[in-house]
């Protein structure tokens, strides 16, 4: 059995039930992670399975109205999938990707690409365009969206740590502060 074909569709099926991450967010992350996992060296598997679980439950956990404790969900979640699937050792690696992937430090080098590749969901402009096109089917008033939008686009400028990752997204990052200030005109 092929853990990421297993996870694949653990995680298309949570998306199809919740709505949430987006199955553009979670393909957009996962070509940059293997794009990244190739370029330094490190362990594909791992920074697969780790991008494609690290919001496994985001959507329960947005329907709970327990969003801050997604990473957690899915720890306990990945867990169970991959029992048995992954040596020790790699199933602490991928759980590690999951629950680093909103820090600014990280424990191994496929944790670190997990999280700098979630960061392409909101600094990315097809990513960007996305989360905007999500913030529609939200009840938020348009001021709430824009904080929203900062806040999100601010957090992940601070979690990027990858020079590549860093100097694709700042353009773009950079443009994003210039539309929030302006639209906050």
């Amino acid at each position: 059995m092929d853990p990421v074909e297993i996870a694949k569709a653990a995680a298309i099926a949570e998306i199809k039930k919740h709505g949430l991450p987006s199955q553009l967010h979670l393909d957009l992350s996962l070509s940059k992670a293997i794009e990244l996992a190739e370029e330094l060296g490190a362990d594909r598997l791992v920074v697969e399975l780790g991008t494609i679980l690290m919001d496994f439950k985001l959507g329960e956990a947005t329907s709970l109205r327990k969003k801050e404790e997604h990473a957690e969900l899915s720890v306990a979640a990945a867990e169970k999938l991959l029992h048995g699937l992954l040596d020790s050792e790699k199933l602490g690696k991928v759980l590690a990707c999951i629950k680093e992937h909103h820090l600014q430090s990280f424990s191994c080098i496929e944790s670190e690409i997990c999280a700098n590749a979630d960061c392409y969901r909101f600094l990315s402009p097809r990513g960007f365009l996305s989360f905007l096109h999500s913030l529609g089917n939200r009840k938020m008033s348009f001021n709430d969206s824009i904080v929203y939008v900062e806040e999100k686009a601010d957090e992940k400028w601070e979690i990027l740590s990858l020079p590549q990752c860093k100097e694709e997204l700042e353009p773009f990052y950079r443009q994003i502060e210039e539309f929030i200030r302006l639209a906050k005109a």
